[in-house]
């Protein structure tokens, strides 16, 4: 049974609510050293700052949006823009709003899901040729 980061971490507060060393933590349930002395510490701080070790539980951290990222607000210009006029190129967004190609590509590809084409020509074949 595999056993989630989450469930391990709660594991470890519960044995270090009860008086059992971090090191007979790691060799009972076998769980990495830096996990277990990580939880510690934080659990050290948390009761430094005047908490209690039964309100104490530790959360994974939670995943924070990238500092490259435009934002909302950009996304909803660009999504305005391309359904404004679809025919319309991705260079031309790009001047306009003063971005790389590759954040306005990324823009159009993973947040509204569609995919960039470039029109070209083609011979037509008939029965006569």
């Amino acid at each position: 049974m595999m056993v989630t980061e989450a469930q391990r971490r709660a594991s470890i507060v519960l044995n270090l609510r009860a008086p059992i060393s971090p090191g007979e933590i790691v060799r009972t349930f076998q769980f990495r050293k830096s996990t277990v002395y990580d939880v510690k510490k934080k659990s050290d701080t948390f009761v430094a700052a005047g908490g209690t070790t039964e309100n104490f539980s530790v959360n994974c951290q939670e995943h924070k949006e990238r500092r490259d990222s435009k934002g909302d607000e950009f996304n909803a210009d660009v999504e305005r823009m391309v359904h404004d006029s679809p025919g319309r190129c991705i260079r031309s967004i790009v001047r306009e709003l003063k971005v790389s190609p590759l954040t306005v590509s990324k823009v159009v590809k993973k947040k509204m899901e569609m995919k960039s084409f470039a029109l070209t020509m083609m011979q037509f074949m008939n029965a006569a040729t």
